[in-house]
């Protein structure tokens, strides 16, 4: 595997945008946050 360095200090972010955080509430199809935590529960839990 190969594996990266960063600078220090190196700020890592993250992204998301409304249809694929939204949830199922009144709609036809799951998003992709719907099927992750179905399948990986154990993922979402704060520590």
């Amino acid at each position: 595997m190969q594996q990266y360095q960063f600078p220090q200090g190196f700020l890592w972010g993250a992204a998301a945008s409304g249809p694929q955080t939204e949830g199922v509430t009144n709609k036809r199809h799951r998003s992709i946050w719907d099927s992750w935590f179905a399948e990986q529960p154990e993922r979402f839990i704060s520590r």
